[in-house]
């Protein structure tokens, strides 16, 4: 008797030690975003971007606003996340390699902004719901130059976010050849 009720005593402990342990959370999660299987947040100073992995980016051809690999599936996922998540607005971000000129590298990533916001538009997005920027060869994060030849977006939960995206904008030279 005494071992069945050290048993139970112990099978308690467990169980309200489970109930009371606070369980951890995804910053998506804390947030409340809906995101699919695979997608996740990286945090910048820009603000929250999406991961969307396993090759699904949108990415683009040398000196073209022509998008290359599985950028069907990546525009479809950003997509779901706009319709999951009612709330939010996304950032159409554009980017592009250090090659040829600041100028004409801002005129590049603008044409892969539009590209990109006018795509999620067909899908279905509402214009209201999205926003969009480019930075031209101002904003280098990968080391390879074909990485940076890309489109990015960026969560908009609120108008805190939309400040810091802006304010973090404010701080980007378009027109500064980058090294």
């Amino acid at each position: 008797m005494k071992n069945i009720a050290l048993i139970l005593s112990v099978i308690f402990a467990v169980v309200v030690a489970c109930e009371t342990t606070p369980k951890k959370t995804t910053p998506e999660q804390s947030a409340g975003l809906k995101l699919p299987n695979g997608v996740s947040v990286r945090e910048t100073p820009r603000g929250s971007v999406l991961n969307l992995s396993n090759g699904r980016e949108v990415k683009f051809r040398f000196d073209r606003s022509i998008e290359i690999g599985s950028y069907e599936d990546a525009y479809n996922l950003v997509y779901q996340i706009i319709n999951d998540n009612p709330s939010i607005r996304i950032m159409v971000e554009g980017n592009s390699s250090k090659e040829g000129s600041a100028q004409y590298n801002y005129n590049l990533s603008q044409r892969r902004a539009d590209k990109s916001y006018n795509y999620l538009i067909r899908l279905g997005a509402q214009n209201s719901k999205l926003l969009k920027n480019a930075f031209g060869e101002a904003l280098p994060e990968y080391p390879e130059l074909e990485n940076n030849r890309r489109s990015e977006f960026i969560i908009i939960m609120n108008e805190d976010d939309l400040k810091k995206y802006n304010d973090f904008a404010k701080t980007l030279d378009v027109n500064k050849e980058t090294e």
